[in-house]
């Protein structure tokens, strides 16, 4: 069966990299060698592909992976969710999750389409810089061009989880994550999955480049002195 791969349990609150069953459900963070705990692969930034997912699950349990969600087909007391990856990916940003969660479904800068599967007991205050997705991703547009996939959406774990990772159009945060966090995972989707690093001792690039958008938002929303 799926497990973590051991190589970060060293981080702090960290069960490792990959796949990780908690009590609320399944959750799939694999920076940088966790791929390879769910399925089979390289596990390389260079080696990127096209993605397809077919995830069943028992009600009331719903999935969210990388891509467009183009079906959920009803069987009896299980659903399966279909979701299409066509950009190529590298493999440490692939993701799958699955726990009984609430969506919310929005439109982002020219129609593309967010889902933000998100726990049914959030608060209006965990939400609140998810609300505010549509309005980060215009602000990365002026600043880094054309967003470069065809949807934007999260997932916010039940249990607290060290920070975020940048999955491709799917992020995955811990509870409490901000608006600053948000815009950096968003960020990401051009520096770091769009453009990828050749060797994974240049992975500081990613940060660098998401850090800095962090604050360009930061001047952009409270002034320069901020």
């Amino acid at each position: 069966a799926p497990r973590p791969d051991p190589a970060f349990a060293f981080l702090p609150n960290s069960r490792g990299s990959g796949w990780k069953r908690r009590d609320s459900g399944v959750y799939v963070t694999s920076q940088c060698v966790g791929a390879a705990s769910w399925f089979p692969c390289n596990d390389h930034p260079r080696d990127k592909a096209s993605y397809s997912f077919r995830v069943t699950v028992a009600k009331p349990w719903t999935a969210a992976a990388n891509g467009v969600l183009t079906e959920v087909i009803e069987e009896g007391e299980a659903r399966t969710f279909v979701f299409d990856a066509r950009d190529p990916m590298a493999s440490y940003l692939a993701t799958l999750n699955v726990g009984e969660f609430g969506v919310l479904e929005s439109k982002g800068p020219r129609g593309i389409p967010m889902r933000i599967s998100h726990p049914l007991d959030a608060s209006e205050g965990e939400l609140a810089g998810f609300r505010r997705q549509g309005e980060v991703l215009e602000f990365l547009e002026m600043i880094l061009g054309p967003y470069p996939f065809e949807a934007a959406g999260a997932v916010m774990q039940y249990e607290p989880a060290p920070g975020a990772l940048e999955c491709q159009t799917l992020p995955v945060y811990g509870r409490g994550c901000g608006i600053e966090i948000i815009l950096h995972e968003l960020a990401h989707q051009w520096f770091g999955n769009s453009v990828s690093v050749d060797l994974w001792r240049d992975l500081w690039l990613n940060e660098a480049f998401a850090s800095y958008s962090e604050w360009l938002w930061l001047e952009n929303t409270e002034g320069v002195e901020a």
